[in-house]
């Protein structure tokens, strides 16, 4: 593993301290096998994760995605949140005549991605990039390491996966992201018959699907026969579909979008007596509704979500007067307008960071205070130009 990351610092493609950072060394430790309960699903499964934390693999894993994740954007299918959902489905407008709206899951997608096929896509990708000031061998061999050098602890043993990557490793979106990227353009090309839309979040599908439903069926049934291990499974809908937090609704052609919330969403706030910094509590209720601002498509399903907001962060100590100030707020922004992406503010402050006691003083006042008397010293002043 050494001997790989240090011939592409040999090489020249990386620096000297990248090369120290991606090296493994005494204090590295098998990954740790887990469980996490999927409450909202029958039987209550497990989904396995393996912590990445201190694993020989955790560093090579960061840096094989920072090549990997600037490539996934430029995925046609690619959706990176609600909020892009949303503004997807409003270019979309309205929907054809006959449409039927399809949520698709991929069963498992990580844990069964074939190395050979997935670090096939990944070549791909990386090989129509613009800037190649690491090679793509050099990447693909990294991501390689990661893929076949997870071993891990589970009740007192050692063991290696050997199929599809670790939900817990860095990489594993933008490696997932990639290679259902290639896997559904071979679909979708080889189809007889294929969707007016196609849309993916990782493992989600979103469908729109308009040449009637024994058509639909013929073409989930080539899709989820066409993988020796990645498998799908589905729901389909003429009047509204589930798809990430939204419901999507089919209103006579019209698309309107209101709040999803699974059956065991028991909607639990921060208490507002929580020992937490006020301006946290204080921005549950404002963010909250400007959530519901984003996914309510009209103001009628607005008003009937933010009815149920108050009362959800009533029962959980805020004040109700207070709740309904932020919610008025939020109804006064424009939809469109708080769709639109933003680019965060560009900060080079350094970031103070202590753990919040309610006993504190002032933190910002003495960190102005202060500030002239690190600026005594030439060093620094040079490394901290502002009040932290």
């Amino acid at each position: 593993m050494n001997k790989r990351v240090s011939k592409v610092q040999n090489d020249g493609y990386i620096s000297e301290s990248t090369c120290k950072y991606l090296s493994v060394d005494e204090n590295t430790r098998a990954g740790r096998f887990y469980l996490l309960p999927k409450i909202h699903k029958r039987g209550c499964p497990g989904r396995p994760v393996i912590s990445g934390c201190n694993t020989p693999t955790e560093e090579i894993s960061s840096f094989v995605d920072s090549q990997l994740k600037p490539l996934v954007p430029s995925i046609p299918s690619y959706v990176k949140d609600t909020n892009d959902f949303l503004r997807k489905l409003i270019e979309l407008d309205r929907l054809p005549v006959g449409a039927i709206l399809v949520a698709v899951d991929v069963i498992g997608l990580y844990p069964h991605i074939p190395h050979n096929e997935g670090l096939a896509a990944i070549r791909t990708a990386l090989n129509k990039r613009e800037d190649h000031k690491i090679p793509t061998d050099d990447i693909v061999e990294l991501a390689k390491i990661v893929l076949t050098s997870n071993n891990f602890e589970f009740n007192e043993g050692h063991y290696l996966q050997k199929l599809g990557t670790a939900i817990g490793t860095k990489m594993a979106p933008s490696y997932a992201n990639i290679f259902m990227h290639e896997l559904e353009t071979k679909l979708l090309e080889e189809a007889p018959v294929k969707p007016d839309l196609w849309l993916r979040y990782i493992d989600d599908l979103f469908m729109v699907w308009t040449k009637g439903e024994e058509g639909l069926k013929e073409f989930l049934t080539y899709i989820n026969q066409a993988h020796d291990t990645i498998k799908f499974k589905w729901d389909w809908s003429h009047e509204n579909i589930n798809y990430l937090d939204v419901q999507v609704i089919n209103n006579n052609g019209k698309i309107e979008t209101d709040l999803y919330t699974k059956p065991t969403d028991k909607h639990q706030y921060l208490f507002h007596t929580s020992c937490h910094p006020g301006g946290c509590k204080r921005s549950i209720p404002y963010a909250q509704s400007m959530r519901l601002r984003r996914i309510c498509s009209t103001q009628n399903i607005f008003e009937k979500r933010v009815i149920d907001l108050c009362q959800f962060l009533v029962a959980r100590g805020y004040e109700e007067s207070f709740v309904q100030d932020q919610i008025q707020k939020a109804r006064e922004k424009g939809r469109n307008e708080i769709l639109i992406p933003r680019e965060g503010a560009k900060n080079d402050r350094i970031p103070f960071i202590v753990t919040y006691n309610p006993t504190l003083p002032n933190i910002g006042a003495l960190l102005r205070e202060i500030h002239p008397v690190l600026h005594s010293s030439e060093r620094c002043k040079n490394a901290i130009k502002k009040f932290p």
